[in-house]
């Protein structure tokens, strides 16, 4: 329970001071996970046909209850220590603590990306056009937490030094969760921090704070990097090249053939266009999923709906979507290769076979570029208007 109040706490504290977020949307937000977790609560009591604790979540528990505290230098070890904290050592919430506590961690998640941004709408659209995000919200799994640090780190240390103790902490904190987007996140914090020394360059400014930044991550984070991406690296061939057993399972269900290219295409659509709302529907009307319930298959329905919608709206406005990337600042920058890395990363690892929650954060970098350009295209109507007569 104090866990859970403290969280509670900083996100009214958020929900107060937030100059991005109104009061009356953060009320929403909680409003809407309590009533869909009461919803999911409702076809678990009664229609039986789910269990509490599915997929990963039973080995979270499972693990809560056995955890030692040297686990925590584990891969998952935080989420492994949050689930012990909640089960043994806090005031006991039951289960129900396990279930909740990533609204909270959401809630932050889409904060942050309203202040990266500075525009209000992304908070509002997120809980419109993707639902989805208050199912992860009520089960418990690291990858809200991972999307959290991860963005959380990769923006903290592309802005200037006041944010840099929040990146480190972040990226510290995700070691202990998802060590491979360590190495992925340096990488993209590089690749920044490289392109706004060479822009100062060539405007004839040295900037001395930000050479000292880029060489003290590459002194303290540079080793971890390299062997997480090697690691990550010869995973992605293990599962790619012919032998692998990964490679197998999935010809074996029809998801790869062994060309090597083809495959590589195929899985990069899969995970981009994937589930269409028709085929979730007509399962929907089969009875809904297995493991996941009625619930999630009709939020997922929606869910979506409303990508395919922002998707296509991109599509048709492609060309101010590319002007809108291109005047995005580093830490903008950063957040949105940090989203959109999601796609290569379980291209390769999973062929594009993978769970919603996975597809959610390409799916909001998708939702934030459509915002940026439907606000860009209000403040510069009679430019554009101008450009597409033109053209």
């Amino acid at each position: 329970m104090t866990l859970l109040l403290l969280l509670a706490g900083t996100s009214i504290i958020l929900g107060i001071k937030s100059r991005y977020v109104k009061p009356a949307w953060s009320i929403f937000f909680f409003l809407i996970s309590i009533l869909i977790f009461l919803t999911w609560l409702v076809e678990y009591n009664f229609l039986g046909n789910i269990d509490f604790f599915v997929s990963d979540e039973i080995k979270y528990v499972e693990w809560g209850e056995s955890f030692i505290w040297s686990d925590f230098f584990s891969d998952r070890g935080l989420w492994g220590a949050i689930n012990h904290w909640l089960l043994k050592l806090d005031v006991s919430t039951g289960d129900y603590g396990l279930k909740i506590i990533n609204i909270f961690f959401m809630y932050f998640t889409l904060v942050l990306l309203t202040k990266v941004y500075l525009e209000k709408r992304i908070f509002i659209t997120a809980m419109i056009f993707l639902p989805y995000i208050f199912v992860i919200a009520i089960h418990n799994l690291r990858d809200t937490l991972i999307l959290l640090l991860f963005t959380s780190c990769v923006y903290s240390l592309t802005k200037e030094k006041k944010a840099l103790i929040y990146g480190f902490i972040s990226l510290f904190l995700l070691l202990f969760l998802r060590p491979i987007f360590v190495g992925i996140a340096v990488l993209i914090i590089l690749i920044n921090l490289f392109w706004i020394f060479l822009i100062s360059l060539s405007k004839g400014r040295f900037k001395l704070r930000l050479t000292m930044s880029v060489i003290l991550i590459l002194l303290l984070l540079g080793p971890i990097a390299y062997s997480k991406l090697e690691f990550a690296m010869n995973r992605a061939t293990l599962n790619i090249e012919e032998g692998g057993k990964r490679l197998e399972r999935m010809e074996e269900q029809g998801y790869a053939t062994g060309n090597r290219l083809r495959d590589l295409v195929v899985a990069g659509s899969r995970y981009v266009l994937t589930p269409i709302p028709l085929s979730t529907l007509q399962r929907l009307f089969a009875g809904g999923s297995e493991d996941w319930g009625v619930l999630d298959d009709m939020i997922r329905v929606w869910n979506q709906s409303g990508y395919y919608l922002l998707l296509i709206y991109i599509l048709f406005r492609w060309k101010t979507a590319v002007s809108v990337i291109r005047k995005m600042t580093a830490p903008q920058l950063s957040v949105i290769m940090s989203l959109f890395i999601y796609m290569p990363i379980y291209s390769l690892h999973l062929y594009g076979v993978c769970h919603q929650r996975l597809k959610l954060p390409f799916q909001l970098a998708v939702m934030i570029i459509a915002v940026l350009v439907w606000q860009y295209r209000k403040k510069n109507k009679k430019e554009i208007k101008s450009q597409e007569n033109y053209f």
